[in-house]
């Protein structure tokens, strides 16, 4: 058999004369496991005619329309190549539909890296024991007509993946009772007409979806806590969740961050609470579906990422007293219930303390680093912690903690076309945070970690900088002590907070330069409107004046 290619690029992009060429991929491995990057090693091979064989045993056009039948929710495991990752990924409970009319059985989108909202059709065998599938299909037509095809693929004894064309069929095992139908070792490819492959993927197996959401009693009563996870390093944003409390039953709202309406349910035994592994918790971007499952923490790799081991529940002991939890497991929210499934969330030990909307004074943040750019001897990036708690280290909302920058004593405003994530020219939310541009865990962090670059304007030069906290609560505003940070020689020290603004301004001109308004979870209101608000003049002199308005 001749070798074929995966090209890493959109498919529709190709056409029938791309060059046929092949792949090497390490020994593979169940579907089920497969978690090992595997990058592409292209080379020269000649194409081959899959032209005749199409015209005998496929149809001439892909199916794009829904066949006829009942469609049904189905939970698909497969491992695939990413083209936008460069590398395999197994993905456990990836939301797909199938449609069933009779013996005939229609998947869409069976190509998981090239979902194009195609069909291929299979039909259930005489015995009622498999699927079977017509090979090959086609998968794919281009604006030029070219045509893409579903095939059977193997890997020879090089490693290389080359699409066998010649087979009549492939089929899945069929259970007859659950509806499932499942190919541990049934690989899969997108070919052109040349013999160039496009995509691959192994092992299949598809479970007819039946979880429900977890659903709280009516007439409970949420209330708002704040949720903190902590290890070795304070790492974590706090977040606000919300339980309510039936007798020995506790429903949990938002310990996922990516389905933050879904109830987690955990049940009292003792002074304890256990939560099990296997809730499901919704979609996520609508393709995932996501359970919890908990877990043993067990440190850090070399790469700084989390070591986890399954449990089959997390607990969290419960003072009564304090109406207050803390967790020792790990918490994961995870693609597929099954044991060895990935994780798309991963948390360490939860504290989790009930949250009171009154006002606090916000504990000062810290200037961390300072870089300068020697090209043009201005700074291009700073790093810094903004703790998301009060002076006496009780948690307060995020959502309402703010900071702000003054530079050479004034008041610093962004340029919103560099910096379109914030919402304001002048406040900054707490939950703003580098994750991803530094080292994932850091043993330095209190509160969240931020990076924050002044490249835009070169014409910038610093002598100091000061970082304050605004923490918007109660119907009030409070301020922490400002950091300041000299550039000269690097030192740093913590004036006090105080309307009329840090000891590096100097200027006495109180002219008003912008007036805004705010809600008291921080957004800016175009105008006020009724209820309380809070108004925020700035004056030339970089001094900023709060009051709260009630209409």
């Amino acid at each position: 058999m001749i070798k074929s290619t995966l090209i890493v690029a959109c498919l529709g992009l190709f056409t029938a004369s791309a060059s046929a060429q092949s792949f090497q991929v390490s020994p593979k491995v169940s579907a089920r496991t497969e978690t090992e990057i595997r990058r592409a090693q292209l080379d020269e091979a000649p194409a081959i005619d899959l032209v005749g064989s199409s015209q005998r045993k496929a149809r001439k056009h892909p199916i794009w329309d829904t066949p006829d039948g009942t469609a049904y929710d189905y939970s698909l495991t497969t491992t695939y190549y990413d083209p936008q990752m460069d590398e395999f990924v197994t993905r456990s409970a990836i939301k797909t539909t199938v449609v069933i009319d009779g013996d005939d059985v229609y998947l869409q989108n069976i190509i998981t890296s090239y979902p194009y909202d195609t069909w291929i059709k299979g039909t259930i065998n005489e015995y009622r024991n498999a699927v079977v599938f017509e090979n090959p299909q086609v998968y794919y037509e281009d604006l030029n007509g070219n045509l893409f095809y579903a095939s059977l693929a193997y890997v020879d004894g090089n490693n290389d993946i080359h699409a066998d064309t010649e087979s009549d069929e492939f089929e899945m095992d069929w259970d007859d009772a659950t509806g499932s139908f499942w190919s541990e070792d049934l690989e899969i490819c997108v070919v052109n007409e040349d013999g160039g492959v496009f995509s691959y993927n192994w092992g299949y197996a598809y479970e007819r979806f039946t979880d429900t959401l977890v659903v709280a009693p009516e007439g409970l009563e949420f209330k708002p806590y704040s949720l903190r996870y902590e290890n070795t390093y304070k790492y974590y944003v706090p977040e606000m969740v919300y339980i309510a409390r039936d007798g020995n039953d506790f429903y949990f709202k938002g310990l996922s961050t990516k389905t933050p309406d879904a109830l987690v349910k955990g049940e009292m035994v003792g002074d304890s609470i256990y939560i099990a592994s296997g809730q499901y918790v919704g979609l996520y971007n609508g393709q995932y579906y996501l359970y919890t499952k908990g877990a043993a923490y067990k440190g850090l790799d070399e790469s700084g990422y989390p070591i986890y081991t399954s449990k089959d529940y997390c607990v969290m002991a419960y003072n009564e007293a304090e109406d207050s939890f803390y967790g020792p497991d790990g918490f994961l929210i995870t693609l597929g219930k099954a044991r060895n499934a990935s994780y798309s969330q991963s948390f360490p030990t939860q504290t989790i303390k009930r949250f009171y909307e009154v006002a606090a004074t916000p504990a000062t943040p810290d200037i961390r680093t300072w870089d300068v750019d020697m090209t043009y001897g201005i700074m291009t990036s700073m790093t810094y912690v903004v703790p998301v708690e009060d002076v006496e280290g009780n948690y307060i909302n995020p959502d309402s903690l703010f900071y702000r920058f003054f530079v050479n004593g004034e008041l610093f405003e962004f340029d919103r076309d560099w910096y379109p994530m914030f919402v304001d020219s002048v406040l900054v939310n707490s939950k703003f945070s580098d994750r991803g541009q530094t080292s994932r865990q850091r043993t330095d962090c209190d509160g969240s970690y931020h990076v924050i670059a002044f490249e835009h304007d070169f014409s910038l030069t610093v002598d100091s900088i000061a970082l304050q906290s605004v923490y918007f609560m109660g119907g009030e505003v409070r301020y922490s002590d400002y950091c300041v940070y000299v550039t000269a020689d690097g030192s740093k020290h913590t004036t006090p907070s105080g309307q009329t603004g840090i000891a590096a301004i100097t200027s006495d001109n109180r002219q008003a330069t912008a007036v805004k308004y705010f809600d008291l979870s921080g957004r800016q209101l175009a105008e006020p409107g009724k209820g309380i608000c809070i108004k925020q003049t700035s004056f030339k002199d970089g001094t900023v004046q709060h009051e709260t308005i009630f209409r």
